[in-house]
C-alpha cells in the first residue's frame, strides 16, 4: 500500500514539474508577492481587489462557529454572514485540512491549496470566467509546518452541478433536446477556461458547477486548489485535464467536438485523455484499498439514503449502461449514448445462444432452403395497387397537426380525384415515453378512422418500458380499450434488432409482447404485427420470431425495410436487392405461421442531403473534420445522401418494386412533414415546402411502374 501512495504522488510530482517549466512569471499566472499578505497575529491574511474589509475582519470571521455548515469532513464547508465595509455579504468560508511535511514544503514554493485557489479565482474572474468572486485567504503556520488555512469567497445561490443535472436528465427528461445545450455551455465554458492559462487537475462533474439563468445555464468552476498555471496549454495537457468529466463514450465524443468548435479533437488530445482515464480509473478502483473506513462510512450513507428514498417513493435509480436511453426529437429517433465498441460489452452473452438455435436452426436453414425454392419459381409480377397498398406515417404532435391534415387532404384531392371516399391508410406511433400523448393521439385516431382513413398503430418501447413492465402494459390496455373496436392493426415493438431503441436481447421483446397477448384475448379482431426489425438483418428477424410463445401468431409480419441509403433500390446488399429481401422476408412470415404470408413494409424513406442534425443518419450532433487538418472552409463534412429529386425518384421506384412483387401488403411511408426525411420540409413551420417526392406520390396512382423506370 505504502508503495502504491508512493507511486501516486510521484506521479502528481512529475506532472507538477511539467508544469513548473511551462510556469508563467508574469500577467495573469503571476504570483502574487509577498508583501501583499498582512499578518495578524499567528495568521497572515490576503485580500482581493475592492475588498473594503480588514484583515482582521477576516480572521474574525474564521474564528467563529460557522452559521450553516454545508459539507462536513476533512475539509470542511460552511455558510456566513459577513460585513465588507458597510455591505453585507453572505459568504462561503472553506476550510482546509493540516497539511503534511511534503504538501507543507510544496506550500512554500507554489502556494498553499487555499492560496491557489484564491489566485486562480481571481484569475478567471479578471477574464470573465464563471467562479465564486474570491474574498480572502487566511493562513497559519508554524515554522515550515502549515497549520490552518482558510478560503473565503462569495456564496452564490440555487447552484447545482453538472454531475447532478445530467442524472437528473437521464432519469426524468431523456432528451437530447435538453442535453446538448447544457453540454454545449459547459464545452465552452471549459475551453475559455483553458485559454486563460488554467489547468484545473480535479476537473470533474461535481466541481462544474451550474446556475440557472435565463433560457440556460451560466458555468461556475469550483474548486481550485489543485490548479496550475501555464502560459499556453498543450492539446495533451487539455486532455489530461478533461480527462475526469463522466460521459458516456459516445456523448463524450460529442462534448469534445464542442470544446474544439465543432471540430474533432485532436490525436494528441484524445490520446492523453484516454491515457489519463485509465489511470485514473486503477486510482479510483483502488481507493477502497487506500481508505478502507471512509469508503465504508460513504457506501453506508449511500444505503442509508436509498432507503429513505425507497420509503418516500422516491428509489429510481440513475440509468446507466443498457438502461440509459435518450430521444432526439430532432430525428425523431433515440440515440446512442455509448459507442459500438461499448455497446458491445452491455449485449447479454445469451443472445449468441439465441441467434444459433432459433437464427440457423429453426428458421435460416428451413428458410434458405424455401427462399431458393421459390427463386427457382417466381410469381408473377403484380400490378401495384397504390391506393390501397402506399400508407402515410403521421407524427402525433399538437402543435403541427392541423398543418399535417392540411397537405394530407391535398396529398388525396390530387392522388384520388375519381373516388374521393377513398383515404390513404395511416400510420400513428403511441410512444411509451410521452405518456402526455396517449389519449391525444388516440382521439385523433377516432378523428380519422370516422372520415375514412384506415388507422393503424405503432406501439413504440422505450428502455423504461423493460425497466417498469407496468407501464408498458397500461399503455397498451388504453390503446386496445379506445381503438380496439376501429384499430386496422397495432404493430408490436419498433426497430427491436437496435440497442438504441431499448431491447437487448430477444427475451426483452416476448416482455412486451405479453400485455398484448393478454389484450388480445380481449379484442380478438385487432390484428397484431411485428416484430418491426429494421434493415436488412436477418439473423435478427429469426432470432426473435424464435423466442415468442408457441401459442401465438401474428396477424402479419412488419418490417421496417431500409435499403442502401447511398442508392437506388436496385441495389444489392450481397446478393439481395429489394426484391430478394422481400421475397425473403415473406418465407420468414411462412415459417413462422403469421396468418398471412405477405408483409407490411411499416417504415422506409431516405434521409436528406443537408439535414444535418435531423438526419436519422447523422443526429444528435454534426462534427467536422480533424481539428489539425481544418478544411479552409467551414462548411460541414457529409457523407454521401440522397438529393430531393433522387429521393422521389427512389420513392416510386421502391413502391413500385415492393407492390408488384406479391408479397407485399402495404408500405407505410416515414413520414409525411419532417425536415430531414419526409414528404413535407417543415423546418420552417410558418411556410412548410412540398418536396418533389410529395408531388410524384400524387401521381402515382395515375402512372405504372414501367412507365417511372
Amino acid at each position: 500500500m505504502a508503495f502504491l501512495n508512493l507511486g501516486l504522488r510521484t506521479r502528481n510530482f512529475m506532472q507538477f514539474l511539467r508544469g513548473k517549466e511551462k510556469s508563467d512569471v508574469s500577467g495573469d499566472a503571476a504570483v502574487f508577492p509577498k508583501e501583499a499578505w498582512r499578518g495578524v497575529g499567528e495568521w497572515r491574511v490576503k485580500l482581493a481587489d475592492g475588498i473594503k474589509c480588514s484583515a482582521e475582519d477576516v480572521v474574525a470571521l474564521i474564528g467563529k462557529a460557522p452559521r450553516e455548515i454545508l459539507q462536513c469532513g476533512r475539509e470542511r464547508v460552511s455558510k456566513d454572514n459577513f460585513f465588507d465595509g458597510k455591505r453585507e455579504r453572505v459568504v462561503v468560508v472553506k476550510r482546509y485540512a493540516r497539511q503534511g511535511f511534503f504538501q507543507s514544503r510544496s506550500a512554500i514554493h507554489i502556494g498553499s491549496k487555499a492560496e491557489r485557489a484564491f489566485r486562480a479565482a481571481q484569475v478567471l474572474t479578471r477574464h470573465g470566467i464563471g467562479t465564486p468572486a474570491p474574498i480572502a485567504v487566511a493562513e497559519r503556520w508554524q515554522g515550515k509546518q502549515l497549520v490552518e488555512s482558510f478560503l473565503v469567497t462569495e456564496f452564490v445561490a440555487d447552484m447545482t452541478n453538472f454531475r447532478d443535472e445530467l442524472f437528473r436528465i437521464y432519469r426524468d427528461d431523456p432528451n437530447f433536446g435538453v442535453l446538448i445545450p447544457l453540454m454545449q455551455s459547459v464545452a465552452k465554458a471549459c475551453r475559455a477556461f483553458h485559454d486563460c492559462g488554467v489547468v484545473h487537475r480535479d476537473l470533474g462533474n461535481q466541481n462544474i458547477s451550474l446556475v440557472r439563468g435565463g433560457s440556460g445555464f451560466k458555468v461556475v468552476f469550483i474548486d481550485l486548489d489543485r490548479v496550475r498555471f501555464s502560459k499556453e496549454i498543450s492539446d495533451a495537457e487539455r486532455g489530461r485535464d478533461m480527462a475526469r468529466i463522466d460521459l458516456p463514450s459516445d456523448l463524450r465524443r460529442i462534448f469534445y467536438s464542442m470544446y474544439y468548435l465543432g471540430y474533432n479533437p485532436p490525436k494528441s488530445f484524445v490520446e492523453a485523455g484516454n491515457a489519463e482515464r485509465r489511470a485514473f480509473a486503477w486510482h479510483s478502483a483502488l481507493r477502497p484499498l487506500r481508505h478502507p473506513i471512509r469508503e465504508y462510512k460513504i457506501r453506508r450513507a449511500e444505503r442509508k439514503s436509498a432507503k429513505v428514498a425507497a420509503k418516500r417513493g422516491r428509489s429510481i435509480p440513475v440509468p446507466s449502461g443498457r438502461d440509459l436511453w435518450l430521444w432526439d426529437e430532432k430525428s425523431a429517433q433515440p440515440c446512442h449514448a455509448y459507442m459500438s465498441r461499448d455497446r458491445r460489452k452491455f449485449r447479454p452473452t445469451l443472445n449468441v445462444a439465441s441467434a444459433i438455435v432459433a437464427g440457423l436452426v429453426k428458421f435460416g436453414i428451413p428458410a434458405w432452403q424455401e427462399y431458393k425454392k421459390l427463386m427457382t419459381v417466381l410469381p408473377k409480377k403484380c400490378i401495384p395497387d397504390y391506393r390501397n397498398g402506399v400508407g402515410m406515417s403521421l407524427d402525433p404532435n399538437p402543435e403541427t397537426w392541423e398543418m399535417q391534415l392540411k397537405f394530407l387532404r391535398e396529398l388525396q384531392s390530387n392522388s384520388l380525384p375519381e373516388n374521393a371516399d377513398l383515404r390513404l391508410p395511416i400510420l400513428l406511433g403511441i410512444y411509451h415515453h410521452k405518456p402526455r400523448l396517449w389519449q391525444w393521439t388516440l382521439d385523433r385516431a377516432r378523428e380519422l378512422h370516422e372520415v375514412g382513413h384506415k388507422v393503424a398503430f405503432a406501439l413504440t418501447q422505450s428502455r423504461r418500458a423493460i425497466l417498469e413492465p407496468a407501464s408498458w402494459a397500461k399503455m397498451v390496455a388504453l390503446v386496445f380499450a379506445q381503438a380496439g373496436d376501429f384499430a386496422d392493426f397495432v404493430e408490436v415493438g419498433h426497430a427491436v434488432n437496435r440497442t438504441k431503441w431499448g431491447i437487448w436481447s430477444p427475451q426483452e421483446y416476448r416482455a412486451l409482447l405479453a400485455p398484448v397477448i393478454e389484450s388480445k384475448r380481449r379484442f380478438p379482431r385487432v390484428r397484431i404485427t411485428g416484430p418491426a426489425c429494421v434493415d436488412f438483418d436477418m439473423h435478427s428477424l429469426p432470432t426473435v420470431l424464435g423466442v415468442t410463445p408457441k401459442d401465438f401468431r401474428f396477424d402479419a409480419i412488419s418490417h421496417l425495410l431500409y435499403v442502401d441509403r447511398r442508392g437506388s433500390p436496385e441495389n444489392f446488399q450481397g446478393k439481395f436487392d429489394t426484391f430478394r429481401k422481400i421475397a425473403l422476408l415473406s418465407v420468414f412470415a411462412k415459417l413462422a405461421g403469421a396468418r398471412s404470408e405477405k408483409i407490411i413494409i411499416s417504415e422506409v424513406n431516405w434521409p436528406l442531403l443537408g439535414a444535418a442534425e435531423y438526419s436519422p443518419v447523422d443526429s444528435p450532433s454534426v462534427t467536422r473534420g480533424s481539428w489539425e487538418t481544418r478544411p479552409v472552409s467551414p462548411e460541414i463534412i457529409k457523407p454521401p445522401r440522397a438529393s430531393e429529386e433522387d429521393y422521389a425518384t427512389y420513392m416510386a421506384r421502391y413502391l413500385g418494386i415492393a407492390l408488384s412483387s406479391g408479397f407485399v401488403s402495404r408500405v407505410y411511408w416515414w413520414r409525411l412533414c419532417h425536415h430531414g426525411f419526409g414528404l413535407i420540409d417543415d423546418f420552417t413551420r410558418k411556410n412548410p415546402r412540398p418536396r418533389p417526392a410529395f408531388f410524384t406520390l400524387q401521381k402515382m396512382p395515375l402512372q405504372n411502374y414501367d412507365a417511372l423506370t
